[in-house]
């Protein structure tokens, strides 16, 4: 027994366990760099350039599977997650199932070689003209007139839900507001050219939202104007307007009342 503690104490015997504990370090750290980081990974890119503005559906044909270092893959997520594609990740080989039906952005292009990086690919929902093909029975697309003021600076985007409110005068002159219809969902925002703002002409200053409500309250959209009841949309950050009830017959007898006073007016 003392001759065991003996060995254990002894400086000599410390100095070797030390050397070859170092030697294990330095191997295991040598073999994760050469094998763990340099690991090769299948990732998809694109066979030819596409530009967004072609609204191609992406299929198996328009990309390849290429490899690369996942130290490489790594680096490369870092360097974008500090350009505009904040904390961005590619489509790697596995993933080619869900990359097949998607559409690269329309302000965006992947030029040939090219990785499919995530955010810069979309499903078919989210395209401007989706707008188009999602009509229903009893439904209707209509153009909603709106300003940087009135979208909150540009804060509401296609694909947020939204309520529409509506803002008259009374016999007296004061001013009402109210909600009208709730659970509307932005289809697209469009400036004065027509330009959504998911594309490269878009100015910045939106004029008009696509929406897509049921028909009986589009009648009542389009009529309201012309009586005087204006009606602007209300996003999620507006907490104040937007948990207001909807109370979309008071507005319609509203609308009625100032029809049947134009109409006695006029005669």
């Amino acid at each position: 027994m003392k001759g065991l503690l003996r060995f254990f104490v002894n400086k000599k015997t410390i100095v070797l366990f030390g050397i070859i504990a170092g030697i294990v370090v330095i191997v295991g750290g040598y073999y994760y760099r050469t094998q763990i980081l340099t690991e090769p990974i299948e990732v998809l890119v694109a066979r030819d350039e596409i530009n967004g503005e072609d609204k191609i559906q992406i299929d198996e044909s328009m990309f390849i599977r290429m490899k690369m270092n996942s130290s490489d893959l790594k680096e490369l997520n870092k360097k974008s997650s500090s350009m505009d594609r904040t904390g961005s990740l590619v489509y790697e080989a596995y993933e080619a199932s869900n990359l097949v039906g998607k559409y690269v952005k329309i302000s965006a292009t992947i030029p040939k070689g090219g990785l499919f990086y995530k955010d810069l690919v979309v499903s078919e929902e989210d395209m401007p003209d989706y707008i188009w093909h999602s009509v229903e029975n009893n439904q209707t697309i209509m153009e909603l007139d709106v300003s940087d003021v009135i979208t909150d600076f540009n804060s509401m985007k296609p694909g947020q839900v939204i309520q529409i409110h509506a803002s008259y005068r009374d016999s007296v002159g004061t001013i009402i507001k109210g909600c009208y219809i709730g659970g509307i969902k932005v289809y697209g925002v469009r400036d004065k050219n027509m330009y959504d703002v998911s594309e490269k002409g878009y100015d910045g200053k939106p004029a008009l939202m696509l929406l897509v409500v049921p028909d009986h309250y589009y009648q009542y959209l389009t009529i309201g104007p012309e009586v005087g009841v204006k009606f602007y949309p209300v996003g999620v950050g507006n907490i104040e307007e937007n948990n207001s009830s909807c109370d979309g017959s008071t507005i319609e007898e509203v609308i009625k009342s100032k029809l049947h006073t134009n109409a006695i007016s006029e005669e």
